[in-house]
């Protein structure tokens, strides 16, 4: 889907990261979302989130599409020592 759905897919991968509590379709949805280049969808669910290590896993994708917000993230965490 993330290959050939283009913009068309990105409100279902998300609807399908957030109904799913963990596992393998939550992790293909976000690699969905990664490969067809939507990082603004990776970046609400990046703010959406509360837990630490779900964050790292949305912003990894982030920083290897080179987005300029996921990058202030970085920035600003080592400015504030985190």
């Amino acid at each position: 889907l993330g290959l050939t759905g283009g913009e068309r897919v990105g409100a279902l991968l998300l609807t399908l990261y957030r109904e799913e509590g963990e596992g393998y379709l939550r992790e293909a949805a976000r690699d969905a979302l990664f490969l067809s280049g939507q990082d603004q969808a990776l970046m609400e669910l990046y703010r959406s989130s509360a837990d630490v290590d779900e964050k790292r896993e949305l912003l990894e994708p982030l920083i290897r599409m080179d987005s300029p917000e996921a990058w202030s993230i970085v920035e600003e965490a080592l400015v504030d020592g985190e």
